[in-house]
């Protein structure tokens, strides 16, 4: 592509964000074509070979199968893991994910991250990650009262953060 022609998309670019416009269209020198749409995410395609559409995140993830941008998650411990899944979705597979974020922040790996662990006397399930002797070091809860908070791996059960 000739330079001028990326410097007309990128004109193109920058007036659909000014102009707020969901979708513009530009025909560049050479019959090139462009279609941008901005939002999330950001969609810059050409439709002349060899060039296909770019898709990005503002989050800098991929995109998810719907198209949609995957979703900043925070694991209440200070890191962020990605899904596709909506903000305050508490499951095992999500506890999961908080875990293996906080898990990689120590230099552990998923593999230290398991569902199935309880406090005595009760009946609600957390996923906890656990030191290389097997030992808990934090619970994510994903049931009844204790979904959404992240507590030490001690019982009774004691939120000191909530993770979405």
């Amino acid at each position: 592509m000739a330079k001028s022609a990326c410097l007309v998309v990128l004109s193109v670019l920058a007036t659909a964000l000014l102009q707020n416009s969901a979708l513009a269209q530009h025909v560049a020198p050479g019959g090139d074509t462009f279609v941008v749409a901005t939002g999330e995410p950001m969609f810059a395609c050409h439709y002349k070979a060899p060039y296909g559409c770019t898709k990005s995140c503002s989050n800098g993830q991929p995109v998810c199968a719907s198209g949609a941008c995957k979703t900043t998650h925070s694991d209440g411990l200070g890191q962020d893991f990605y899904d596709c899944n909506p903000l305050d979705t508490y499951t095992s597979a999500s506890a999961i994910e908080a875990g293996t974020a906080y898990e990689i922040s120590i230099g552990g790996t998923g593999a230290n991250v398991s569902d199935g662990w309880s406090c005595p006397g009760s009946a609600l399930i957390s996923v906890c990650a656990t030191n290389t002797g097997g030992n808990p070091l934090y619970c994510w809860g994903h049931e009844g009262s204790e979904a959404g908070q992240v507590a030490p791996s001690q019982c009774p059960w004691d939120g000191i953060g909530t993770w979405n």
